[in-house]
């Protein structure tokens, strides 16, 4: 009887690491479409707020370009030009750290600021070495931030000078 008690126990605790093992394959799986999941819904806000602050902008005829003289002028149309370079890329790679060297700088009427660097992209598979950091940040503190191989900072200073 004892020698039952002790194959079901070990029957038990086999079954139970199988369990275990299965459960976080499984867990592992799952984490990046979750990760991709949470990217995407950061990009879609982004998308929102970026696409409000530009709508309001246009309304009131008022965006403010920072030039490289620290010079502040109007620039509407250029602003607009780089809204539809911008969605037309696509999602970038979400990035935590912001370059410091000052950027290029659109103020929007609502107060939202976004901000360009030039910047290097290192990985292998990037379409250039030479790519984009935008940074958006609303005035509640909302911040988004990425990097793009699909845009450089020569392709937004055109349209900010």
């Amino acid at each position: 009887m004892a020698d039952q008690t002790r194959r079901k126990t070990k029957k038990d605790l086999l079954l139970l690491i199988a369990i275990l093992v299965v459960v976080g394959v499984a867990a592992a799986a799952l984490i990046p479409a979750i990760s991709a999941g949470v990217i995407s819904g950061q990009y879609k806000t982004f998308v929102s707020r970026y696409t409000d602050s530009m709508n309001l902008s246009r309304k009131m005829g008022k965006v403010t370009v920072v030039t490289d003289s620290g010079e502040e002028k109007t620039s509407v149309d250029g602003a607009s030009q780089i809204y539809s370079l911008i969605l037309d890329a696509g999602m970038g790679k979400p990035q935590s750290q912001t370059p410091e060297s000052p950027g290029k700088e659109i103020r929007f009427a609502d107060g939202a600021v976004m901000q360009f660097w030039g910047v290097e992209i290192p990985e292998a598979s990037a379409r250039r070495q030479d790519g984009l950091f935008v940074r958006y940040q609303a005035t509640d503190g909302y911040i988004y931030q990425y990097d793009t191989d699909k845009l450089t900072m020569d392709s937004i200073t055109v349209r900010l000078n």
